[in-house]
C-alpha cells in the first residue's frame, strides 16, 4: 500500500492559522479533491474538526488519542495511531492511502510515507501551524505542476 501526504502550504511553510486554511485556492482544491477522490485520507482529529462536513467519495480514517469519539457516519472511522490505521487500510485492500494533516500528523510520518503532493501556495502567509521541513536527502522531486495561484510538486522517496 502506498502512503502518500497531500498538502497545500505557503511559500513560509503554514498551512494553517486558526484552525483554517490561511488562502482560498479553488484550482487547489480541485486538484487535492482529483488526487484523493475514492481512496482513504488520514487525518488528525483536528482536522476533521475543523471540516464543514465529511470528505464526499472517500473514507475519512480519523487519528485521535480517546478513540470513543461519536462515529455518526459510515464514511468516518477513528483510530489511535498510525500503525491500526494502516492495519485496516491494508485488511480493506487499500492500493493507496492519503495523509491529509494537518500538522502534528504531517511531523509524525514524513519521513515514512512513499510519495507527496505538496502545493506551494504563492506568498506568505500569517499562521499558527506549520509544515515540517522536507529533507532533500530523503526526497527529490519528480513533477512541477505550474497554476495560477500554486505550483504543486510531486516527491518522491529516494531510493537508498
Amino acid at each position: 500500500m502506498k502512503k502518500i501526504i497531500i498538502a497545500a502550504i505557503s511559500e513560509n511553510n503554514i498551512i494553517g492559522k486558526n484552525g483554517i486554511l490561511p488562502w482560498k485556492s479553488k484550482e487547489e482544491m480541485t486538484v487535492f479533491k482529483q488526487l484523493t477522490t475514492n481512496n482513504p485520507v488520514i487525518m488528525g482529529r483536528k482536522t476533521y474538526d475543523s471540516l464543514k462536513r465529511v470528505l464526499k467519495g472517500r473514507t475519512n480514517l480519523i487519528l485521535s488519542h480517546s478513540v470513543n469519539e461519536r462515529n455518526e457516519k459510515k464514511e468516518v472511522k477513528f483510530f489511535n495511531s498510525f500503525s491500526s490505521v494502516y492495519k485496516f487500510c491494508e485488511k480493506e485492500n487499500y492500493e493507496k492511502v492519503f495523509i491529509i494533516g494537518g500538522g502534528e500528523v504531517f511531523k509524525e510520518e514524513i519521513n515514512n510515507v512513499d510519495e507527496m503532493f505538496i502545493s506551494i501556495m504563492k506568498g506568505d502567509f500569517e499562521g499558527d501551524v506549520f509544515f515540517p521541513e522536507i529533507n532533500e536527502n530523503i526526497w527529490h522531486i519528480n513533477m512541477v505542476v505550474y497554476y495560477s495561484d500554486f505550483i504543486l510538486y510531486k516527491y518522491i522517496r529516494n531510493s537508498n
